[in-house]
């Protein structure tokens, strides 16, 4: 049985509740957005109890200043933390609570959390 593609519904989902894109590699240059959120796919646990599969996902938050950073990883906090109650398969939420974590690559502040993700297989 193969597990859901969590990183792909969880861009859909937060692409549906945000006013900013949500992305996977983190635009360069010109064409990146003053605000945009980006999903890491970072491991978890995996296959464990036959049917549940647990991923971890570490969410960025960029925007224009520390503030709106941290404004806009609240924002994705309490979207995470809402997954239970969600369409997605995510049976639980755990992990930390978004932090400031300067991009040493672009001048763009950014907030970092990282969840996990248990999740009922199909």
């Amino acid at each position: 049985m193969r597990p859901p593609d969590i990183k792909a519904l969880l861009i859909a989902h937060l692409h549906e509740r945000l006013a900013v894109p949500v992305v996977s590699t983190r635009p360069d240059g010109d064409s990146r957005p003053a605000r945009f959120v980006r999903i890491i796919g970072t491991g978890g646990a995996g296959l464990h109890d036959r049917l549940a599969y647990t991923v971890q996902v570490t969410v960025d938050s960029y925007a224009e200043s520390p503030g709106r950073a941290a404004a806009l990883a609240a924002d994705v906090d309490e979207i995470m933390r809402a997954l239970p109650a969600s369409p997605l398969p995510v049976t639980s939420v755990t992990g930390t609570a978004p932090q400031e974590s300067p991009d040493s690559d672009t001048a763009q502040a950014r907030a970092t959390a990282t969840y996990q993700l248990p999740t009922i297989l199909n």
